[in-house]
């Protein structure tokens, strides 16, 4: 090979890495495990197709999981459905019904469900309790009746998250609020790197915050076959206290798929797409069932069959403290005992407002 051909191949090579990721991901994970694996599930009470799956939660020993219509509360198995509501039948004030649910997400106490295609063209969010029984519902007018998944953030508590439109800011609104509230948003989270800027046909289908903060975004691509795009973005978030934090891109997973692909004998309308990335959750349970600490749900669309499939991964430990990055509670600096002497979530490590000192066993090591 001449040496104008070794410099343009290299060229090709820099270009393509260049394309394919950026100098802020520093975080890694591997998978752990695909379970369930194309399965189709019936129920006692209805079919879950994934044709419809749209969303998914776990805590403890339960999953909870989101068809269109209805969120259904599992073990971790999928062989115990205990508790199920149909959303798509509950009235809102004027007889108002609204047909479809985003990702779920959950809280100590509640399940947070976000729902759109109301019939007065304003979405809601609807939350439960952890045993499906209704508590509360608000309108989101600002959403304009597109409600693609709701986040809750352990490091804000105060606040769930979700996006509209494509737009390069996550908008967030208070979570507490009265029956039938209007809930107007309270600050946005602009995205320093943000799927359009790779991708012109994306799904935004599900997000979702660790323990410490980390956003972790569902990446959909409507059309390219083994996208290098498509995937989970990671992100870390500055400056949340301030009025206009941002979010930059740390990791990414990339997960490859065939969007564009017809599925023969399919009567469903996303049988165009023969798999789709749908809801995510994040939860580094440490119980059996547990098999990582990210999970995202994948759908087939086969023929005669609607299949799903849970992937499992597992986070890395950046600064080698023994602590997994979606833990830490300073992923940076090493800080194996975790010390917070203001019980904020942030490590005194990371935290220039925590002046008390963690002791002499306080490791701080910068990688």
């Amino acid at each position: 090979m001449s040496r104008l051909n070794l410099i343009n191949l290299f060229c090709v090579f820099l270009f393509a890495f260049a394309n394919t990721s950026y100098a802020e991901d520093l975080l890694t994970f591997s998978l752990s495990k695909v379970y369930p694996y194309h399965e189709e599930y019936d129920g006692d009470f209805k079919q879950i197709d994934s044709d419809e799956a749209n969303g998914i939660a776990y805590q403890d020993f339960y999953v909870f999981y989101a068809s269109s219509t209805h969120v259904y509360r599992d073990q971790h198995s999928f062989n115990n459905r205990s508790k199920v509501i149909n959303i798509a039948a509950l009235e809102f004030p004027s007889g108002i019904k609204c047909d479809h649910v985003g990702d779920i997400d959950i809280t100590n106490d509640e399940v947070l469900v976000p729902v759109d295609h109301c019939a007065d063209g304003v979405a809601r969010l609807v939350v439960l309790s952890k045993n499906l029984t209704y508590k509360r519902s608000a309108r989101i007018p600002m959403l304009d009746n597109s409600f693609p998944w709701i986040a809750f953030n352990p490091l804000d508590k105060s606040r769930f998250y979700s996006v509209c439109c494509n737009t390069k800011q996550m908008k967030t609104f208070p979570i507490q609020f009265r029956d039938n509230a209007i809930l107007g948003r309270s600050r946005d989270i602009v995205f320093k790197h943000h799927p359009t800027d790779e991708v012109n046909h994306f799904w935004t289908q599900g997000g979702s915050f660790s323990k410490n903060g980390l956003f972790f975004r569902v990446v959909d691509d409507a059309k390219d076959y083994h996208s290098e795009f498509t995937g989970i973005w990671v992100y870390e978030i500055d400056k949340l206290t301030s009025s206009q934090p941002t979010a930059s891109r740390v990791g990414f997973i990339n997960i490859q798929y065939d969007p564009d692909r017809w599925a023969p004998h399919c009567v469903f309308s996303q049988c165009v797409r023969y798999e789709e990335l749908e809801g995510i959750d994040t939860n580094a349970s440490t119980n059996f069932y547990s098999y990582g600490d990210i999970h995202v749900l994948m759908l087939i669309n086969e023929i005669d069959r609607d299949n799903i499939s849970i992937y499992h991964y597992l986070s890395g430990d950046y600064d080698h403290d023994g602590v997994k990055d979606t833990l830490d509670n300073c992923i940076w600096l090493a800080n194996s005992n975790q010390f917070d002497g203001d019980n904020d979530g942030i490590g005194a490590a990371c935290d220039p407002n925590d002046i008390e000192i963690a002791g002499s066993n306080h490791e701080i090591k910068m990688f």
